[in-house]
């Protein structure tokens, strides 16, 4: 987990998250990371479109973000 927010943060990459709230309620959320510790993960939701703090033990996956390309015919 550390290597892959140290690459995407370093590339600006998102990460989709699968984010369990506190009440128990699951969301699928895209976010920038901006920094983390052990407990905490800090970045920019663009599902809520500002920065938050999500508790790590909550996090139920992680993935980079990969982002479709459409190659055109000629």
């Amino acid at each position: 987990m550390e290597k892959m927010f140290e690459r995407c943060k370093l590339r600006s990459q998102p990460i989709e998250m699968i984010y369990m709230s506190e009440k128990g309620l699951v969301t699928k959320r895209t976010i920038t990371v901006q920094d983390w510790d052990t407990y905490m993960i800090w970045g920019f939701c663009h599902l809520r479109r500002e920065m938050r703090r999500f508790k790590r033990s909550n996090v139920l996956s992680l993935m980079p973000k990969v982002f479709k390309t459409r190659i055109m015919e000629m």
